[in-house]
């Protein structure tokens, strides 16, 4: 009688530790950018047209961060192709929300803000000379 051969189709990637330490260390690198970023005051500096560039920055090592991490950290570089499609969806549908956010912050300077009669809509009041025959009590 023969046993069955097992086969492993699972292909396990393993990662070298000298990748996960610079990948750490590249994520501490850009925790300090982003700190950084903070303490940056483009806006004094270059005026104020400049100062868009603290978000700018800001964003842009968190993107690299969150790559990183999913990359390395969750292993999508070695997953399949499905896993790549509901990643991009999860990355496309948090670029339109961002996208709809700034949209909307960037349009708010557009309503005045000494017009407080266009917000609210005008209510007719009803003036009854009985109060009492009004209320049906009368």
């Amino acid at each position: 009688m023969s046993t069955p051969q097992v086969t492993h189709d699972s292909h396990e990637h393993v990662d070298p530790l000298k990748a996960y330490i610079f990948v750490f260390s590249a994520l501490i690198a850009l925790l300090f950018i982003t700190v950084g970023c903070y303490y940056l005051k483009f806006d004094e500096w270059y005026g104020p047209q400049w100062g868009f560039l603290n978000t700018a920055i800001a964003l842009t090592v968190a993107t690299i961060k969150t790559s990183l991490v999913v990359l390395f950290f969750m292993h999508l570089r070695h997953g399949t192709k499905l896993t790549w499609v509901i990643a991009s969806c999860g990355f496309i549908w948090l670029c339109i929300m961002i996208t709809f956010f700034f949209a909307d912050y960037l349009t708010r300077a557009a309503i005045p803000e000494n017009a407080p009669e266009l917000i609210k809509p005008a209510i007719p009041q009803v003036v009854h000379e009985d109060p009492a025959k009004f209320n049906g009590l009368g």
